[in-house]
């Protein structure tokens, strides 16, 4: 009654959407709040007995699990450490001059991603390998949940952009492929559609 309706920090929101030719792509401004989380892998393995239990057991998420998450980081400037900042501002230069530009929110959002791959990996960045690692990981995931689905447009009229991060992917996060494997089906796909390109298959 004082404080009105109030969200727990335990509660995650999560929604699926069927992305084809039949529905509207999402705004520029709903992709930079989102986390996007492509889901189309099929392993028809899983369905087989145990290994189906054994699927479905592994998704309920535990509660020491959910400890970790309701204690939560806050953002500070110090997350943000040299060789972190060189990374971000890798991403901000590909994309720069573009319509598909980054904002502080990615960076806020990296830095505390990175943040939870520590508390899922148990791995806390004392080293400067493993920081390095860390820092690397976090923005290969958010290049490709928060950058590549913004990417619209043909191959012709964004070569330069697409360029430019294929470039940043391959020198600066050499050892973590996801976003650039995604970058190159994205490209390859494109040229069996009519030039245009699209995160959504």
């Amino acid at each position: 009654k004082t404080h009105g309706l109030t969200i727990p920090k335990n509660l995650f929101v999560v929604g699926t959407v069927n992305m084809d030719e039949s529905t509207n792509q999402f705004s520029r401004k709903v992709l930079d709040r989102a986390m996007t989380i492509m889901m189309n892998e099929v392993n028809f393995e899983t369905l087989k007995g145990e290994s189906y239990e054994k699927l479905t057991n592994d998704l309920r998420i535990k509660n020491d699990e959910i400890e970790k998450f309701v204690k939560r980081v806050g953002f500070e400037g110090k997350l943000l450490d040299e060789g972190f900042v060189e990374l971000l501002n890798g991403v901000k230069e590909s994309v720069g001059n573009t319509p598909f530009e980054i904002g502080y929110r990615f960076a806020i959002e990296t830095a505390l991603y990175r943040e939870a791959l520590k508390l899922l990996t148990g791995k806390k960045g004392e080293t400067a390998d493993e920081l390095k690692g860390l820092s690397q990981t976090a923005v290969d995931h958010l290049a490709l949940m928060k950058v590549l689905p913004r990417i619209t447009g043909t191959l012709t009229e964004r070569k330069d952009v697409l360029d430019r991060l294929a470039k940043f992917l391959d020198e600066q996060l050499a050892e973590h492929k996801l976003s650039a494997t995604m970058l190159d089906k994205m490209k390859k796909t494109a040229k069996d559609n009519g030039d245009y390109i699209s995160f959504w298959p």
